[in-house]
């Protein structure tokens, strides 16, 4: 059934994707106790926007076409169309026409590059080693080390064709943008602790963001510039025609069969192609990892919630009292025999209502050794 959708989204000019760490409203940090204070002066926003913000996005862009934004979000026909509320991470449930979402990830042309980690570091670009790890003997678990790691040098964060061809650097499609500033009232006056520094990115000339998103019927949309994202962040948006499966399919059914055709000896990659939420257990059946984490909360949206211009008020919305961590995207989990590669992969999998919107998709890689 020819039901996916792929989006594409190209920044104009610079773009600010926030998280965890904002500047905060200082008026309200100042007046807490001095240790319950959170005054952020030095920001930086993400490279990718959150697959929930991919989905706020399409459900207002879906009731924007239809005239049907607040106060209308609430009628029947605009509950049908973008569901009743937004994510829930106990939930799977699909928003109005919405199903399903699938991995934001670049787009150059007619090539879609998705996380393509190789462990390798140098001094310089020329002739980078190839890191090797060595199993240590601990009391319970699993412990390894790389062997030729320099902390001096970073890894880089690569990108490829699901092929593994057209690798590139993550310096080579994303550029940075700072601003440096003293903040001022509505008065024009300076305001005191004021000074900020925000660092915003921007796509390097040839690249967009992308994904693919799956619906229930066709949906309705205008193609043109859309806000996404902080600072009034603009986007050329971009719809294709139908197609009946992605590439993100085609992985999950390569890795299938790379599972059901290992054995007890094979080493295998596990790179993850999106953030991932997992337990702590997942890294009871790895060798060892190379990864990263990020701070993940969700917009809550009541029955009671009539706008969405205040926050924790009794009409608005709040956000997630829990602060969870996700496993980032490019990250690596090194794995021995079919057993603990299966396990993994359920682990990963088990997130239905993560996975649901487009997080917890990974790629297998057998290990030649």
């Amino acid at each position: 059934m020819k039901n996916k959708y792929l989006i594409t989204l190209t920044p104009i000019g610079n773009y600010f994707f926030g998280g965890e760490l904002t500047f905060g409203d200082l008026n309200i940090e100042l007046a807490k106790k001095e240790n319950e204070r959170k005054i952020n002066y030095l920001v930086k926003g993400n490279q990718f926007p959150q697959q929930t913000t991919l989905l706020g996005m399409l459900r207002y862009e879906l009731l924007r076409k239809k005239g049907w934004l607040s106060p209308l979000h609430r009628s029947i026909d605009a509950i049908k169309l973008a569901g009743t509320k937004g994510f829930d991470s106990k939930s799977s449930d699909s928003f109005g026409i919405i199903d399903k979402l699938f991995p934001i990830f670049i787009s150059q042309g007619n090539k879609a590059l998705i996380p393509h980690k190789h462990l390798r570091q140098s001094e310089n670009d020329v002739g980078k080693e190839q890191l090797k790890y060595i199993h240590i003997p601990i009391l319970e678990g699993n412990g390894s080390c790389l062997t030729n790691y320099d902390a001096k040098h970073s890894i880089d964060d690569e990108y490829a064709q699901m092929t593994g061809l057209s690798e590139i650097v993550a310096e080579k499609i994303f550029d940075t943008a700072t601003q440096i500033g003293i903040k001022k009232n509505y008065s024009g006056n300076t305001e005191e602790n004021a000074f900020f520094k925000q660092t915003s990115y921007r796509l390097n000339k040839g690249f967009s963001f992308a994904f693919f998103a799956q619906f229930n019927q066709k949906p309705e949309f205008e193609c043109g510039v859309i806000f996404m994202g902080g600072d009034q962040s603009l986007f050329k948006f971009e719809i294709s025609d139908p197609i009946e499966k992605t590439l993100f399919d085609e992985i999950d059914e390569q890795n299938q069969k790379i599972i059901e055709e290992s054995n007890e000896i094979d080493y295998f990659e596990i790179v993850l192609i999106s953030d991932c939420k997992v337990s702590k257990e997942v890294f009871d059946h790895c060798l060892h990892s190379v990864n990263d984490i990020r701070d993940f909360r969700h917009i809550i949206v009541t029955d009671k919630t009539t706008g969405f211009a205040q926050m924790n008020k009794p009409d608005g919305f709040s956000k997630s009292a829990n602060k969870l961590e996700l496993l980032t995207r490019n990250s690596i989990l090194f794995v021995k025999g079919k057993e603990n590669l299966k396990k993994v992969a359920e682990i990963i999998d088990s997130e239905k209502a993560f996975k649901n919107i487009g997080y917890n998709f990974f790629k297998i890689i057998k290990k030649q050794i």
